[in-house]
């Protein structure tokens, strides 16, 4: 395992992931319906929403080095023509002329340098080495991909960047997985570009905010580790530009590539459900209009749709859809897996501590989820 292996592999998944996901988006978003860098972005979920069914698939029968070299060379041949319409994008751009655009780029060079050179660490985030990475290594192991919410409450939960960690585990290694959590956030990075721009504001600002972005003290530090956090910035940010876009210019089109990057943030986690379902009450709220309604609905259940394997999963393993959120409720058992493991979690009540809650949470990290070294 070197270095160059770790990048150049974590560099390959999002590659290919990106060049199917730019046959899928072009097929769905009308042309000029997206900004380039919001079509990359959206294109490099729905090709890591496809990718991750692959490594299920392929992995539930043989989980090692050789199947996943192998799932990367047909993958690789599948994304060849969007590869090519890449390359036609990336060559549509052109460098920043004014000092406050190269100096954004600059900048956000150096962020990006520093966090592929942090991931090159070997694991040390709590996550990471509690499940993120340690559930695949049993994968490894054992030779095939076995999510057994029996085995751990964690193989029930949403695992589509865990799917991509298998891919790079299995290749090159841990620091390779922790490169491909590098290149999310420079891809949610690229996503908050682009709604910058459709939120009107000029090339050079919407960069800046992109680099804010990358700027953020836990942003840098999550970044260069084995989690989950920046694919699901960059799910959401892409979901969002469609359904903005499609705000814009109607098109049932865009309805599906909604839908579509809705069920990536449903693969990603399971508080995807809270943040889709507030995202379409915070527009109806604003306009409510049946068309608006009907579309809203249509991507949900394009999404549900599009996480359905899991759902059905977790229903045929346990009796509950959502295991182990609300076991209570669904389990035959009637027993509630997380049953005091909030209490630790939880401090404060009520309005005022929820509203807090942001704040209190880095102010005094003991009382939640424990220090986070770097953050």
């Amino acid at each position: 395992m070197t270095g160059a292996g770790a990048i150049l592999t974590a560099s390959a998944v999002w590659a290919i992931a990106v060049g199917i996901g730019l046959a899928a988006v072009g097929f769905l978003a009308p042309k000029n319906s997206l900004h380039v860098s919001e079509r990359v972005a959206a294109s490099a979920v729905v090709g890591a929403w496809l990718l991750h069914y692959g490594v299920w698939a392929v992995g539930a029968w043989r989980f090692d080095r050789v199947s996943m070299l192998a799932l990367l060379a047909v993958a690789g041949l599948l994304a060849a023509a969007g590869l090519w319409r890449w390359r036609t994008l990336i060559s549509a751009l052109s460098l920043p002329r004014d000092r406050m655009a190269k100096a954004v780029l600059a900048g956000i060079a150096v962020l990006a340098i520093g966090m592929i050179v942090g991931a090159l660490a070997p694991p040390a985030d709590a996550d990471a080495v509690r499940y993120h990475l340690v559930l695949p290594r049993r994968d490894l192991e054992l030779g095939r991909i076995q999510l057994d919410p029996a085995w751990s409450v964690y193989d029930s939960y949403p695992a589509l960047m865990e799917m991509l960690y298998r891919i790079a585990l299995a290749i090159e290694g841990a620091r390779a997985a922790q490169e491909i959590h590098v290149g999310a956030a420079l891809l949610a990075a690229a996503g908050t570009y682009g709604l910058g721009q459709r939120a009107g504001l000029e090339p050079r600002l919407a960069g800046l905010a992109a680099f804010l972005f990358l700027a953020i003290r836990l942003v840098m530090y999550q970044s260069a580790t084995a989690d989950i956090d920046q694919i699901m910035v960059l799910a959401y940010v892409s979901f969002l530009s469609v359904l903005l876009a499609w705000r814009e210019s109607p098109d049932a089109r865009l309805v599906a590539l909604a839908g579509l990057l809705g069920a990536a943030v449903l693969g990603i986690k399971y508080t995807g459900i809270v943040m889709l379902g507030a995202t379409g009450l915070a527009l109806l709220a604003i306009d409510l209009r049946p068309r608006l309604l009907a579309a809203l609905v249509l991507m949900g259940l394009f999404a549900v749709a599009g996480a359905l394997p899991l759902f059905v999963h977790n229903y045929l393993a346990t009796g509950n859809p959502v295991f182990p959120l609300y076991h209570h409720l669904f389990g035959a058992d009637f027993l509630s897996p997380l049953a005091g493991a909030d209490e630790g979690f939880r401090r404060g009540s009520g309005v005022l501590g929820l509203l807090l809650s942001p704040l209190a949470i880095f102010l005094t990290p003991l009382k939640y989820d424990g220090p986070q070294f770097g953050v």
